[in-house]
């Protein structure tokens, strides 16, 4: 009897091991699961950092270029203007020479003119 009892001790203790070896088992499982997703989650982690990344040198490349632009269509539009405003004082300066040449003519014509009447009354 007492042989059955330790037997019968001997077969708790050997189901109590099995279930914790189970369970032990069970949990290296979940783990290794959990150490998987984390890994996955540091992967994507990082992908989403180098895309961010690459975003904001796109987002930097693109803002210089952008600004590159905007200086050169200034300094153009700048250039446009002063090209501009010395066509407009050459204009100015040429109607003043066409106005001196018309008052000049007028004058010589007048000139001219008298010299006609006193050609003409003398004939």
């Amino acid at each position: 009897s007492a042989l059955v009892l330790e037997e019968e001790k001997l077969r708790r203790c050997k189901e109590t091991l099995e279930a914790h070896e189970r369970e032990e088992r069970d949990i290296a499982h979940k783990l290794e699961h959990v150490r998987r997703l984390a890994k996955t989650q540091e992967s994507g982690l990082h992908d989403a950092e180098a895309l961010r990344k690459q975003a904001q040198t796109d987002f930097e490349g693109e803002t210089r270029e952008w600004t590159i632009r905007v200086d050169a269509q200034k300094r153009e539009h700048e250039s446009a203007v002063a090209r501009l405003e010395a066509l407009h004082r050459e204009a100015a300066g040429l109607e003043r020479e066409a106005s001196d040449r018309r008052l000049a003519y007028e004058a010589e014509r007048l000139e001219f003119r008298e010299e006609l009447d006193g050609v003409k009354k003398a004939w």
